[in-house]
C-alpha cells in the first residue's frame, strides 16, 4: 500500500503574510474557515523549526482513500525533516526521518498484516522508503513486543529472519539477572 502526503499550505502562507497576521517567529496559519493548518516556527515565510501541521491529506495510491492526519516535527526550509504522523484518533502512524516531506530513512511505521484472515496493526521499525517498509527491520506489536526480524522488499515481507517467543523474553531477563549478580 503506497501512501502519499499531500501538502496544500503554500497559498495560505502567502495570504497570512499579506494580511499581516504574524509578527514573531511562532505563527498560526488558518484556512478560510478559521481551522488551524499550521502552528509553529517560521522563517522567511516558510515553516522552519518546530511545528505542527493539521489536516494533512494522506492518500493511499492503491485505493485512493484520503484520510486526514497531523504531522509534528522539525521543519527546515518548508520541509519536515524528522517528526511524527498521527491519525485523527491520535494513533501513531509514523515517526522518524523524512525526505521531500515523505517518510524516508530510519523510522517506525504502523503497518497492517493479515494473520488468520484478519487485519491486525503492527509497527515496523527499520528502514522506510517512500512511506513503506524497505529492507531489514523488526515487527513489534502495539505494546512494543518484538514479533519478527524481517526483510521487506517492495512493501512485502520477503523473508522472516527470526521469530520471537515468550521464552526469548524470559531467557533475556535471566541473562541480565545473572550478569547483574556477576558484577557484584
Amino acid at each position: 500500500m503506497k501512501r502519499v502526503l499531500i501538502d496544500d499550505y503554500s497559498d495560505q502562507l502567502k495570504k497570512t503574510k499579506n494580511n499581516n497576521h504574524y509578527s514573531s517567529k511562532f505563527h498560526t496559519i488558518y484556512d478560510s474557515d478559521k481551522n488551524i493548518l499550521y502552528e509553529g516556527e517560521m522563517e522567511d515565510d516558510k515553516r522552519h523549526g518546530i511545528g505542527v501541521c493539521h489536516n494533512i491529506k494522506l492518500k493511499t495510491s492503491n485505493t485512493n482513500i484520503v484520510n486526514y492526519v497531523t504531522t509534528k516535527g522539525i521543519f527546515i526550509n518548508n520541509q519536515i525533516k524528522y517528526g511524527f504522523i498521527y491519525d485523527l484518533n491520535n494513533f501513531l502512524i509514523y515517526h522518524g526521518s523524512f525526505k521531500n516531506n515523505i517518510p524516508n530513512g530510519s523510522g517506525c511505521l504502523r503497518i497492517i498484516l493479515k494473520i488468520n484472515n484478519k487485519d491486525k496493526y503492527y509497527y515496523f521499525k527499520g528502514n522506510i522508503k517512500n512511506f513503506n517498509p524497505n529492507g531489514l527491520g523488526i515487527i513489534c506489536d502495539s505494546q512494543n513486543k518484538k514479533i519478527h526480524d524481517v526483510n521487506f522488499k517492495e512493501n512485502n515481507i520477503c523473508k522472516i529472519i527470526k521469530t520471537y517467543t515468550e521464552n526469548d523474553d524470559i531467557n533475556n531477563a535471566n541473562i541480565l539477572l545473572s550478569l547483574s549478580n556477576y558484577s557484584k
